[in-house]
């Protein structure tokens, strides 16, 4: 027996995501969490290929109805199709997606202040990285932002701040550091930041 097929009949966890191909080109890719094998590629990222996939990866309302968690960016479209077609699976939000809104923010917030700030000339990639990545002329150059407390660096801070709170020790002090991040980017007064920030808060459960 072929074991992909067997392994659709038990599928406790799956996630869904977008594939760009040749020149804005879209697929809709479900996989196996435990296993790691793709289960279904259906064509775009609308409501309906989300839907058609699951059926197809997931046929027949019982086992669809077995799956228990599914991880997917925060595209409307996958979570509607989600709701409808797995009702009993708890929706998360994948890490790799969250810091992609919390960088894209970042760099909004540079192309605003480059226009008045010589310093961020030519730095995009800096502000891309994440601390422990960062070279000896990379720290420099950003602790010269950071003296000038300019607007990217703040934006930079608050994205790896965010990384603690997949450090805590438990779900209620998660909660808690992300109530006080939240706060810290409220009064932070960056317009990006803020926006992302509350998506997340929207998010929250």
């Amino acid at each position: 027996t072929d074991p992909m097929e067997t392994g659709r009949l038990n599928v406790p966890s799956i996630g869904i995501d977008e594939k760009c191909y040749q020149y804005r080109k879209f697929v809709t890719v479900i996989r196996d969490s435990v296993r790691g094998a793709i289960l279904d590629v259906s064509e775009g990222r609308t409501i309906n290929a989300a839907t058609q996939g699951l059926r197809a990866a997931l046929p027949g309302k019982e086992i669809r109805a077995a799956v228990r968690s599914v991880t997917l960016d925060m595209a409307p479209a996958y979570r509607t199709a989600v709701e409808e077609q797995l009702p009993k699976a708890w929706i998360t939000y994948d890490k790799f997606h969250l810091f992609q809104h919390l960088t894209k923010a970042i760099d909004q917030t540079r192309r605003q202040e480059v226009k008045k700030e010589d310093l961020l000339k030519n730095s995009r990639f800096l502000w891309l990285k994440n601390k422990d990545r960062l070279t000896d002329a990379e720290r420099r150059r950003f602790e010269a932002c950071n003296e000038q407390q300019l607007k990217t660096a703040v934006a930079w801070k608050i994205r790896e701040n965010f990384r603690e709170m997949y450090r805590s020790e438990s779900p209620r002090k998660a909660l808690a550091f992300f109530y006080q991040w939240r706060n810290d980017v409220l009064a932070s007064m960056n317009r990006p930041m803020t926006n992302v920030a509350e998506m997340f808060y929207r998010h929250l459960d």
